[in-house]
């Protein structure tokens, strides 16, 4: 019975301990996971922005995310893990081969917010991208 315990400390502590990691090593957003962090800065879904450019000859053009993809597009800016936006990023190529003519590259990138201490001007910094170039308008 001891042991019992100890059980709901030890999984809220585990949880914390890999919120903290997440968030120092795969960019977790504080207010994700255990939402152990969620008060200590502004760092939130809503403070990062995902930008989709398509290029084809001589043209990038900024592409919105479709609505099929906007729950794909929630996990990627709450945990932008790389394997998670190149992911994220086959999924768009397949939609924007339809909508752009002679397709040649697709690139995500991922944006935060922040805000100076003192200023409070907002800083833009880029936190992951993904490029998908194709050697022909098929792949």
């Amino acid at each position: 019975m001891r042991y019992a315990n100890w059980v709901a400390p030890t999984l809220l502590v585990w949880v914390g301990a890999t919120q903290i990691a997440l968030t120092r090593t795969a960019d977790l957003s504080p207010w994700l996971g255990g939402g152990f962090g969620m008060f200590s800065n502004i760092d939130s879904r809503s403070a990062r922005h995902l930008v989709v450019l398509a290029e084809s000859p001589g043209l990038w053009l900024e592409r919105e995310v479709p609505e099929e993809l906007s729950e794909a597009e929630e996990r990627v800016r709450a945990l932008p893990t790389q394997t998670r936006l190149r992911a994220f990023a086959e999924r768009m190529l397949r939609v924007e081969r339809e909508r752009v003519p002679d397709l040649r590259r697709l690139r995500v990138q991922l944006w935060r917010t922040t805000f100076a201490p003192g200023t409070l001007a907002p800083n833009v910094r880029l936190v992951r991208d993904v490029d998908l170039d194709l050697e022909t308008p098929d792949g």
